[in-house]
Parts: structure tokens; sequence; C-alpha cells
């Protein structure tokens, strides 16, 4: 099964015509090469605090964790505090997501090589959900796993663009009125890195 969308010139129509320029972390050991058309998408290694996967100028607010299922049982055991941690700093975006290349089946079924218990390796997923209302999505694959974090992404720019295009199409970008919004630091971000887009004038 091929994931991506329909035709070559979607992905780019969807967004203006511009490709989606995609952070990607320094120390991500196997990366995503987002190498078809289809994903419109500008790769640049970078640093990132947190996850695998962030949208260039937007890294504090959306990310992506890519995981294989040995580096998931992994942080579900020997590592699970300092994954913990992660999760706390990724609670705070306003995005972020894990995602597996792999089916859930695999990991309910204890198809790995670890002394972890499935049940409890399951648990500690849907408790981490829960905990810090973070998705965890079993791709089943790795092309379906780059898919879904380029879609996770996408989705996100295409979101912050149309809610700063609202807020200047009612309030105007001249000086007096735009700051009259007293704009967080969040919001200013999002609008320099849609210009940075060339999705925002």
């Amino acid at each position: 099964m091929v994931f991506g969308p329909a035709s070559d010139d979607s992905a780019q129509a969807e967004s203006g015509g511009h490709k989606v320029k995609i952070i990607i972390d320094t120390r991500e050991q196997v990366p995503f090469a987002f190498g078809h058309e289809r994903y419109a998408v500008q790769a640049e290694a970078g640093s990132l605090a947190v996850g695998d996967y962030s949208l260039a100028g937007l890294e504090d607010h959306v990310a992506v964790e890519r995981k294989s299922l040995p580096d998931l049982v992994a942080c579900l055991g020997r590592e699970r505090k300092r994954f913990e941690r992660e999760l706390q700093r990724a609670a705070a975006l306003d995005a972020f997501m894990v995602v597996v290349e792999a089916p859930w089946a695999e990991l309910a079924q204890g198809s790995y090589r670890s002394a972890l218990n499935p049940h409890a390796a399951c648990q500690s997923v849907l408790a981490f959900q829960v905990r810090y209302r973070i998705p965890f999505l079993f791709a089943g694959s790795r092309a379906a796993a780059e898919y879904a974090t380029w879609g996770f992404l996408r989705q996100y720019l295409e979101g912050a663009r149309k809610r700063l295009q609202a807020v200047v199409k009612a309030h105007g970008e001249g000086g007096g009125r735009l700051t009259s919004l007293r704009m967080s630091q969040g919001a200013v971000s999002v609008r320099n890195a849609l210009r940075q887009e060339g999705v925002f004038a």
C-alpha cells in the first residue's frame, strides 16, 4: 500500500504551492527521507529540544517523536525515566505525537526481544497518553510512520496559517492595531515561521 496524497501536486497545492520545511534532529539515527515528491518537503538537520521532527520556526510549538518497536520497548523499560521526562517536556507544546513503526498487535503480543511483560508495556503506553495527553500512533510500518509524521506536521502548519490569517483579517497588521492585540510571543513566532514558509505574507 502506498501512503501519501492522491496526486503529486496535491500537497503543494494545499500549502499554497510551497514546500513544508521539516527540521530533523541531528540525533535522529534513522531519519525519514521524505524523498517522494508527493511530500513536497524541504528537510533540514537541526537541534530540537524535544522530538525528532518539527517545523522550521515552530520548533517550540510542534514535534513528532519516531520510535521503532525496539526503541519503544526500551523506553517503556530500562529507559522509562528518561522517556517520561521527555514526554513531560513535550506536553508543553501545542501538538506532539509519538509515531511507532509497528502495529499495536506486535507490542500486545510481545513480538520483541525483551523481558518486558506485554501487558505492562501496553498499559504504560495507555497511561502515558492519559497522563500527558500525547497520542501514540502505531502506524504499522516505517512507510506509514513517515506519512503520518509528514501529515501531522503539515496539518499543524495549515491550522496555524489559517489562525494567523483570521487574526490579520479581523484586526489588520498595522503597528497600532496589531500591537493592541498584545499577541503572545508564541503567536508572533508562529507568524514569523509562516512567513519563512512563504504561506503568510
